[in-house]
């Protein structure tokens, strides 16, 4: 296959497709789904980051839409307080006329990869007769990411370099400083130049190598948790198909380790299809009528006080309470239990997807085979 005809990869998508590259096929043709809430927050709020480096950098009127005294919004302004803190830069802050580049939502390509994707802010200047690039990327999940371990990332600054050395020999380039933004967990990574560019061309060949195998099995892992072909992927039908065929004491050992085996992304599948079920529902109440939405108590037990600070700061976010912040949560926290906190719960009404009767006839359901 010629370069030319590869499909493109994408930062995001990056280590899903070389750890599994039969995904990329498997995935061709299936329809777009809705974006989830923590989606659709993120874009949100990724719109918000661009409009506001846009108005500090570029003195841009900022849209009348966007409100800076929600939640969210104040997330993204104390993201974008650190970026420009004179600890980032070991000093102070680069001053304006040695500022070579500075773009936020920056679209790159790199057409012998192929690879494209759009950093959230590149940031370049000089130095003492040194360059020196910063890739900052804002992440809204609640899962931590680190700057030292993303194969994004590293795509990421990778294809800024290929760009760069277009304006600027890489030989001045010092150092590529990788800085993830996001609540309770920014952190900072300096790379040489040399080095990221050996991570670049070493996903550049395996990439080359491995997407043309058409044929290649499935090879699940933690990618699968983001991969649209979950829904068709001949790794993980054959354990739903058993998990529907009975009791687990019906089931041969061989039966019962592949279900186990499996088991976390076979629970992330069907977490996803409820979540997206239930938007469906609340628009056409109508679809799906084996299921109805109901109100009903739901209670958060935790017995990690990391685990309730993340989980609790989310929530608090989302439903609007009086807690704000992960600090507040932990305050709050060691007021009420004292430092070591063993047990702590929560109940809230919540709205949930639900079947109409206890069972479901699994043989009428059509698969679509």
């Amino acid at each position: 296959m010629q370069i030319e005809n590869l499909p493109y990869l994408r930062p995001s998508s990056a280590e899903r497709i070389l750890e599994c590259p039969a995904s990329h096929y498997l995935s061709e043709g299936l329809p777009a789904v809705p974006p989830s809430p923590a989606a659709s927050r993120g874009t949100a709020m990724h719109r918000i980051f661009e409009q506001l480096l846009k108005s500090k950098l570029k003195k841009e009127p900022l849209p009348a839409d966007i409100d800076l005294t929600t939640e969210d919004s104040l997330i993204v302004l104390d993201a974008i307080k650190t970026m420009f803190d004179p600890k980032q830069f070991g000093d102070e802050p680069p001053k304006k006329n040695d500022i070579l580049f500075a773009e936020s939502e920056l679209f790159l390509q790199d057409e012998t990869f192929p690879l494209r994707g759009t950093l959230d802010f590149l940031l370049v200047y000089k130095k003492d007769k040194q360059i020196f690039v910063k890739i900052y990327d804002l992440k809204t999940g609640r899962g931590h990411v680190e700057s030292d371990e993303s194969v994004q990332l590293r795509l990421y600054a990778g294809l800024a370099l290929t760009w760069l050395k277009g304006f600027h020999p890489l030989a001045s380039v010092a150092s590529v400083t990788i800085t993830i933004l996001q609540e309770g967990n920014t952190n900072v990574t300096s790379f040489s130049p040399g080095d990221i560019l050996l991570a670049y061309e070493l996903c550049r060949e395996t990439y080359q190598s491995s997407i043309v195998k058409i044929d290649s099995a499935p090879n699940p892992g933690s990618w699968c948790h983001f991969c649209p072909a979950k829904v068709r992927c001949p790794a993980l039908t054959p354990v739903l198909d058993i998990a529907t065929k009975g009791a687990p004491e019906n089931l041969s050992d061989e039966q019962l380790e592949a279900i186990l085996r499996k088991g976390a992304l076979v629970k992330k599948m069907i977490d996803e299809a409820e979540a997206y079920a239930y938007i469906l529902k609340k628009r056409d109440p109508a679809r799906l009528t084996n299921f109805q939405i109901v109100e009903k108590e739901s209670r958060l037990k935790i017995t990690k006080e990391n685990e309730l600070v993340e989980l609790l700061g989310e929530e608090a976010y989302r439903l609007e309470k009086k807690l704000r912040t992960q600090a507040d949560l932990v305050k709050m926290l060691k007021q009420k239990k004292g430092p070591n906190i063993n047990e702590f719960g929560v109940r809230e009404r919540v709205e949930k997807l639900v079947l109409k009767t206890d069972e479901i006839n699994f043989e009428s359901v059509d698969d679509g085979n």
